[in-house]
């Protein structure tokens, strides 16, 4: 760490000695970028004990939406655990709607995903949200119906599969709202 903290260092002064102010600027907006994503990952590792088999799918997404030069900002705004739903079918569900909101925004100038897990004092829920730049609308009417996909080549089956595990347990309840830009996937866990 020290000699990369030096080695940053030099490089601004380098920069300074040129005089290129430009590139020096781009050069510290590289630094901050790769140094907050650094941080908010090193945040997401320290959270495994409370939930390992969601915490490794979340930073493998991570992984995964950078291959595709997707933003991906990932909020936990409560404890992960405990969640009213196996880990097998918690991580099922959460790695279909990432794969999906990965991939529709891929395909988009703004090319993000946002994933937040809170908690609402007053009502004893927890909310599981993800959100993902859209190029159109989705017809929400569809989406639960087997075939229907708005990616060519894929058969339509990932959320009719979330569908039914959400359906499995009772306190637990799945949204999906869109506009022309975002889609917005949410999972509700009721008083437990």
């Amino acid at each position: 760490i020290k000699h990369d903290f030096y080695n940053i260092l030099h490089t601004y002064n380098g920069y300074f000695e040129l005089g290129d102010l430009e590139a020096c600027m781009r050069y510290h907006k590289s630094l901050v970028e790769i140094t907050t994503r650094a941080g908010d990952l090193l945040d997401l590792s320290r959270r495994a004990v409370e939930h390992p088999a969601l915490v490794s799918l979340l930073l493998n997404k991570h992984e995964q939406a950078e291959r595709l030069k997707v933003s991906m900002d990932i909020s936990l705004e409560c404890p992960l655990s405990p969640l009213p739903i196996e880990d097998i079918d918690i991580c099922r569900i959460i790695a279909c709607l990432l794969d999906n909101a990965i991939e529709a925004a891929a395909e988009t100038e703004q090319k993000r995903v946002t994933f937040t897990i809170a908690h609402e004092e007053e009502m004893q829920n927890k909310i599981i949200t993800i959100t993902n730049s859209s190029s159109k609308p989705i017809e929400l009417s569809e989406v639960f119906t087997l075939g229907f996909s708005s990616k060519l080549g894929h058969q339509g089956t990932g959320l009719i599969n979330v569908k039914k595990i959400i359906d499995r347990y009772p306190h637990c309840g799945l949204k999906i709202r869109n506009t022309d830009s975002e889609v917005v996937v949410s999972i509700e866990f009721s008083s437990f």
